[in-house]
């Protein structure tokens, strides 16, 4: 199967308030655009973090099964996978409750963003 997490390298783009902040500047503002353009944003990460953890877990499933089915596989090989299992769901979480917090307070999501995409990279090592 063949996995390709570049779809999802927009999703931190999402999350940048400065486009918004630049927006407000412009003559004809208009605050309620604002929120509707920051609430859309909102509602597409929020599908792109439904396809990530799909993928993740697809990716999770393939390195499970492997692990099972490799008389050859070293012992600690399924803790592996499930140790970058439970840092990707926490991470999952953390970022999703972070959605909810006002923006200026938000830890910052486009890095947890940018962590969470990476804990793709030692899930493909372990699923091939």
């Amino acid at each position: 199967m063949m996995h390709a997490i570049s779809r999802f390298e927009a999703m931190p783009r999402l999350l940048d308030e400065h486009e918004l902040e630049e927006l407000a500047r412009q003559p004809g503002f208009d605050a309620t655009l604002v929120r509707k353009l920051r609430r859309e944003r909102r509602r597409t990460y929020s599908l792109y973090l439904t396809e990530v953890s799909a993928e993740f877990h697809s990716l999770a499933k393939e390195a499970l099964y492997r692990g099972a089915n490799d008389p050859n596989i070293d012992p600690g090989f399924v803790g592996s996978v499930l140790k970058v299992r439970l840092r990707f769901t926490m991470s999952l979480w953390m970022l999703r409750a972070s959605l909810y917090l006002p923006a200026k307070t938000r830890p910052d999501a486009r890095q947890m963003t940018i962590n969470l995409l990476g804990s793709f990279k030692p899930m493909l090592t372990l699923a091939s």
